[in-house]
């Protein structure tokens, strides 16, 4: 097990890392300069590890809908040396219990980050037919895929089961 430590912090060399990362190796992601992954990072909120000082992963929120208060939790990225090591896990759970009282949604196709999903109690699967007005919103960056799973954290669960969309 790799000994990591989170930070809220991201500097523009390390976001520079990590857009490389995905340019390099992630199709199911949307590709972002440095700029923008440092400048969501720190407008949303967002937690890096670290390993013995350097970046390994990155997790952030977007906003979906200002109005609405809406936000996708995602971007999550662990460069491949530091992978199996639970540093993803950890980031999800993490910025999860940090940003709990916001309605988040997470959009994944990757099964190792279904299961961490499933796994939590604060998240909910929802099929797209039940997501009402929800979907375009979330559909708005990009259609989503087949294989694509959207999930609600409990306040946006609630959100939804109340009718606001």
């Amino acid at each position: 097990m790799t000994n990591f430590i989170l930070t809220p912090g991201l500097t523009l060399e390390e976001a520079e890392i990590i857009a490389q990362g995905i340019a390099s190796e992630s199709d199911h992601m949307i590709p972002k300069t440095p700029e923008e992954i440092f400048s969501e990072f720190h407008a949303c909120g967002g937690l890096s590890a670290k390993v013995s000082g350097q970046v390994a992963g990155i997790i952030k929120l977007s906003v979906l809908d200002e109005e609405k208060e809406l936000f996708e939790r995602g971007s999550l990225f662990v460069l491949p040396e530091y992978r199996k090591h639970g540093i993803g896990t950890t980031l999800i759970y993490e910025i999860n219990k940090k940003f709990h009282h916001l309605a988040l949604l997470s959009v994944t196709n990757v099964p190792a980050v279904k299961n961490i999903n499933n796994n939590d109690e604060n998240q909910f699967l929802v099929p797209r037919k039940e997501l009402g007005s929800l979907l375009p919103i979330i559909e708005g960056p990009q259609a989503l895929l087949p294989e694509d799973e959207v999930f609600l954290n409990t306040t946006l669960y609630a959100r939804l089961k109340d009718g606001e969309f």
